[in-house]
């Protein structure tokens, strides 16, 4: 939205314009950067899969489908649940030791 209302800004004439397009530039490539820097989309993307995953997981225990059609189904679906859960857990530790080593 910053990076749309440069070239509206640079079009129309008025005192300030230069000072608040280089704001609004710097703006931009600042956000960028912090965005590259912490990954916010893979970070998305890997939330999203593990949501999917525990939600398809839980379809598959509701209707008693695939691995939950036989008894200790709710354990085993406790199982599941939670080794989705903790290898989220360990990429997102693993995600932020990298970062602090600057890799």
């Amino acid at each position: 939205m910053i990076s749309a209302s440069i070239s509206v800004i640079a079009n129309v004439e008025f005192g300030i314009k230069n000072v608040l397009l280089s704001i609004l530039s710097s703006s931009v490539i600042i956000l960028v950067g912090i965005s590259e820097l912490m990954k916010f989309r893979e970070q998305w993307m890997e939330y999203r899969t593990t949501a999917e995953t525990i939600k398809s997981e839980k379809m598959l225990f509701l209707t008693n489908t695939g691995p939950y059609s036989q008894e200790g189904k709710f354990n085993y679906y406790v199982e599941n649940h939670e080794a989705i859960v903790k290898s989220e857990h360990i990429n997102w530790k693993n995600f932020f030791i990298k970062k602090d080593h600057g890799q």
